[in-house]
């Protein structure tokens, strides 16, 4: 069965520092406190998914599905926060980058 998770590498703090920056600025202007139950459930999980990257310095295992709101904010950070191509690149390396788990049997 095919696995539905996807890995960040935070043994280098500062990249995942600055997305814990990203997602939790995203989070409290696209999910405030008090919105619709959906937005809520989605809210309660992006600040788990938060926490997990703050308090990781190895590899943090999300959610695929988790993905597409991570592009989305770390999009969204850079259009209208901070104006920065080069880093707004950086940061979605971090999130797209696939790793190889092919075992090789001998």
């Amino acid at each position: 069965m095919k696995k539905r998770t996807f890995n960040i590498d935070c043994t280098r703090k500062e990249p995942c520092q600055k997305l814990y920056k990203i997602l939790t600025l995203f989070i409290n202007t696209a999910f405030p406190p008090n919105g619709s139950d959906c937005a809520q459930a989605t809210r309660a999980s992006l600040l788990v998914l938060c926490d997990k990257i703050k308090n990781s310095s190895h590899i943090c295992e999300m959610n695929k599905r988790q993905r597409p709101l991570l592009k989305t904010a770390i999009t969204w950070y850079f259009e209208t926060v901070e104006v920065s191509e080069n880093s707004q690149q950086q940061a979605l390396l971090l999130l797209i980058a696939k790793r190889s788990s092919k075992r090789i049997n001998t």
